[in-house]
């Protein structure tokens, strides 16, 4: 696992490694994680991400708003990894929208 921006434990020369993430908003951190664990030898099998909020990320490139891409679908191209969400934020709303303890939170997950 990674702490501070080192990777801790055995090593991971020669290894496959499946990244674990509890949220992807950006991108950011897994991005940086995959190019830790590259330089330390491992091969990146795939990422799993708990909750995908759907952030749509700007294109470094200008492509049109109806050409960009989600982080983890941006994560996905830029590193050729597969990457799999367990929920996604419209999952969240849904189940929101269908079950009364939650309907009062609704607002709120959108707005996150």
């Amino acid at each position: 696992h990674g702490e501070g921006g080192m990777l801790i434990g055995a090593s991971l020369a020669g290894r496959r490694v499946l990244v674990v993430d509890d949220v992807i908003t950006a991108g950011t951190a897994v991005g940086e994680a995959l190019g830790h664990i590259r330089d330390a030898g491992g091969a990146v099998a795939g990422i799993v991400i708990a909750l995908d909020r759907q952030e749509i990320v700007p294109a470094a490139d200008g492509a049109p708003a109806a050409e960009r891409r989600s982080a983890a679908e941006t994560v996905a191209a830029l590193h050729k990894v597969q990457v799999v969400a367990v929920a996604t934020l419209d999952d969240l709303l849904a189940r929101a929208g269908h079950d009364g303890a939650l309907a009062a939170h609704r607002a709120a997950l959108a707005d996150y």
